[in-house]
């Protein structure tokens, strides 16, 4: 079992047999093979009554890498919470990759938006840039960061309502890529809509029919 007993019954939303191994005195801090903590994989899953009663049992948690978590997750209660609770938005020190980044790797998952809404309204800078070439997990796939912003993975993967939010925040829509791609290029190589490239046309280029 890659998990610890606890850690598994956060992970499956169990919450009866979460409640008795606490009852039973399971370590709250106890990692498993992967060095995920029980409160991690609660944040992961959306559980907000377990990471309430692991708190509540003083596990040990970094607020910012659980907001990470929370982000990347898809979980915008959990996002909201920890932003309420102070979390810090952290930077991935070897990607670059700012809380932003993580909550931008999916389509079509019904909060993304909305969660890069809140995090913009809690400061977030969308022109942050990952550091280029290195490998991230945040695709689960064979995939190095490009020195994208924010914008860049919104322009392939969000909304016309994503991409707005970043661009009220004073995203840049010129600024490029290792490869020298804009926020258009992405979205014209993962083939969006055309509402989406006339949100991201900037100087003299323009959509084509």
């Amino acid at each position: 079992m890659p998990f610890t007993k606890l850690g598994q019954s956060a992970w499956d939303r169990n919450l009866e047999t979460f409640a008795k191994l606490l009852n039973e005195g399971a370590d709250v801090d106890e990692k498993d093979e992967y060095g995920n903590l029980a409160i991690n994989l609660a944040v992961a899953q959306g559980q907000m009554a377990m990471v309430l009663k692991l708190i509540e049992n003083e596990a040990s948690f970094e607020p910012g890498t659980l907001l990470n978590v929370a982000v990347y997750h898809g979980c915008l209660e959990m996002t909201e919470f920890l932003i309420y609770k102070g979390a810090d938005q952290i930077a991935n020190e070897k990607t670059g990759e700012t809380t932003l980044h993580s909550a931008i790797c999916k389509m079509g998952r019904p909060d993304d938006t909305a969660i890069v809404d809140v995090l913009i309204k809690a400061g977030a800078n969308p022109n942050v840039k990952t550091k280029p070439g290195i490998d991230t997990g945040a695709f689960m796939r064979d995939i190095r960061t490009r020195a994208e912003t924010a914008l860049h993975r919104a322009a392939a993967f969000g909304d016309e309502q994503m991409i707005q939010i970043l661009l009220d925040a004073g995203a840049d829509k010129t600024i490029k890529d290792i490869n020298g791609d804009s926020p258009l290029t992405w979205a014209s190589w993962h083939l969006r809509p055309i509402d989406i490239l006339h949100l991201l046309c900037y100087d003299d280029f323009k959509v084509r029919y």
